[in-house]
């Protein structure tokens, strides 16, 4: 687990976070640089019964079998990682991706972690939820 949120992590294992910002469901992509051993954590607000689709595209993408994307709750525990081989083929999942389904309103985290073997470099992501990339992609329910 990447930053310090995860207490079964030892200390000298940790990798830090060095970037801190907010980021909105259906906003703007946003553009980052990470290296290798750091951690970036945006925190966003999301309502319950939200399916949130996060996705990062990076310029490096290093070895497909290290995690990059991580999604935690307010109090820094770790909910999910990104999704790994992915079975199909969606323009805007065509980085690192990942899908949360809220069960409680609230504020949570993602967190971009560049380990070592893994993505690095310029990174673009993505924060949406399923019913608008359905939307986007021509899907009707």
């Amino acid at each position: 687990v990447g930053g310090s949120a995860n207490e079964a992590i030892d200390r000298d294992q940790r990798i830090p976070i060095v970037k801190r910002t907010n980021a909105n469901v259906g906003g703007a992509p946003i553009l980052g640089t990470i290296a290798r051993g750091e951690a970036h954590q945006y925190q966003l607000n999301a309502r319950r019964g939200d399916e949130l689709v996060i996705a990062v595209a990076f310029t490096q993408d290093g070895e497909d079998d290290i995690i990059a994307l991580e999604f935690w709750d307010q109090q820094g525990h770790f909910l999910a990682h990104e999704i790994l081989d992915l079975p199909f083929q969606v323009p805007i999942l065509s980085g690192r991706a990942m899908t949360y389904n809220v069960v409680r309103s609230g504020s949570y985290s993602i967190v971009v972690v560049s380990r070592d073997g893994g993505p690095s470099g310029n990174y673009t992501m993505s924060v949406t939820t399923i019913e608008d990339v359905m939307e986007d992609y021509g899907f009707d329910g």
